[in-house]
């Protein structure tokens, strides 16, 4: 989410500057996945990116069950671009 303040100095939650996978611009981006997982989201200064877990479920037939979702080993960033950022899906990272 992002926090920005207006014009009196007022806190303000969420701005539509997340561009997802398929063109629409958000206001947030929302995590949906297994209580128990553990995912990551972070800024990696080496690709200039906010780079995060790519969550998929357990088996293909739970898909959209976010109950049964949870990292997979591949990562998603968001790279800002024009004042928007812009989400890039299965991107290489290395160390």
């Amino acid at each position: 989410d992002v926090l920005w303040f207006d014009e009196k100095g007022n806190p303000v939650f969420g701005k539509p500057i997340f561009k997802t996978d398929n063109g629409t611009v958000v206001n947030r981006v929302i995590f949906e996945y297994n209580a128990q997982a553990v995912m990551s989201v972070k800024w990696d200064e080496r690709v200039h990116m906010i780079v995060c877990d790519h969550l998929s479920p357990i088996q293909s037939s739970m898909t959209g069950n976010y109950r049964f979702y949870g990292p997979d080993f591949s990562f998603d960033a968001y790279r800002f671009e024009n004042g928007i950022w812009v989400y890039v899906p299965d991107i290489n990272i290395t160390n």
